[in-house]
C-alpha cells in the first residue's frame, strides 16, 4: 500500500501580503501592472517583427505557427486580447490543416491580414475587433467540419 505525502510550498506573495507592513494586494497588482507597462514598447516591437515573419514565411506553416504562438503570448502582455485571439485562431487553423492534409492557404492569408489589421487598430476595445476575431474563429470551425466530412 502506498503512502500519501503532502508537500506544502512557501508562497512569497502570500507572506508579503499577510505580513504586517507588507504589500497590500492593490500594491502588488499596481507593481505588476507597472512592470508590464514598462515592457509594452519592447513587446509591440516584437509583435511587429513577428508579423513580418508571418508574412515572410510564405508556405512554411511551422514557422508561421511559431510566430503566431509568440504573437498570442505577447499580445496578452500588451493587453491586446483580440490580436492574441486572432493569432491563436491562426495556430488552430495551421494545426487543423496539418492534421487534415489540406493547407487552406487562402484562410491562412486572411488570418495574417487580420492580424496585421488588428495590430494597426488604435483602440483595443473596438467592437469591430471582436467581430473580426469571431469571423476568423467561425471560418476555422467550418473548415475543420469540412475536413472531417461533417455538414457545414
Amino acid at each position: 500500500m502506498s503512502v500519501v505525502r503532502y508537500i506544502s510550498y512557501e508562497n512569497r506573495l502570500s507572506k508579503l501580503i499577510t505580513k504586517p507592513g507588507g504589500k497590500t494586494v492593490d500594491e502588488a497588482v499596481q507593481d505588476a501592472e507597472a512592470s508590464l507597462a514598462a515592457l509594452a514598447d519592447a513587446c509591440l516591437a516584437d509583435i511587429d517583427r513577428l508579423i513580418g515573419e508571418l508574412i515572410a514565411a510564405s508556405g512554411d506553416d511551422q514557422a508561421r505557427y511559431v510566430a503566431a504562438r509568440e504573437i498570442a503570448g505577447l499580445a496578452a502582455i500588451c493587453q491586446l486580447p483580440r490580436l492574441g485571439e486572432a493569432a491563436h485562431s491562426l495556430c488552430v487553423l495551421i494545426d487543423n490543416a496539418e492534421t487534415s492534409g489540406r493547407p487552406h492557404r487562402d484562410a491562412i492569408g486572411v488570418h495574417i491580414s487580420t492580424v496585421q489589421l488588428l495590430r494597426g487598430m488604435a483602440k483595443a476595445d473596438d467592437p469591430m475587433q471582436s467581430r473580426l476575431v469571431h469571423s476568423l474563429q467561425d471560418m476555422v470551425r467550418r473548415l475543420a467540419d469540412e475536413d472531417r466530412g461533417a455538414p457545414a
